[in-house]
């Protein structure tokens, strides 16, 4: 069962589309939050970790409720205190704001819906 959780073992990447593994995609979606605009620190670091992990995760999540723990697991990352390892840390809504920009982004170059 794919989750994004961090127990040492990576999704596949290689149910993502070539496409959406671009890391210069995904830094100029997350600075279209305002919250992120003056963080490249939070920015590259959510990035990294929404390449590496949680859409890989997504692409392999394919019934129930999987997607939507995808997207829940990295609100509650996006959410959580900044610390020494994660430099990010988003209020709800902004979190919200930037997980709904990300589906967006996805619906347009896929197929498969964002749940």
């Amino acid at each position: 069962m794919p989750s994004a959780s961090t127990s040492g073992q990576r999704p596949d990447r290689s149910s993502v589309p070539e496409s959406l593994l671009d890391y210069d995609y995904w830094i100029a979606v997350a600075l279209e939050s305002p919250d992120l605009q003056n963080d490249p620190d939070g920015v590259g670091y959510l990035v990294f970790r929404l390449v590496e992990q949680y859409l890989p995760a997504w692409f392999q999540a394919t019934d129930g409720d999987q997607p939507e723990r995808v997207w829940s697991a990295l609100w509650s990352l996006l959410t959580s205190a900044a610390s020494e390892k994660k430099p990010v840390e988003l209020s709800p809504d902004a979190a919200d704001a930037l997980i709904a920009r990300i589906k967006q982004h996805l619906q347009a170059h896929t197929s498969k819906q964002p749940g």
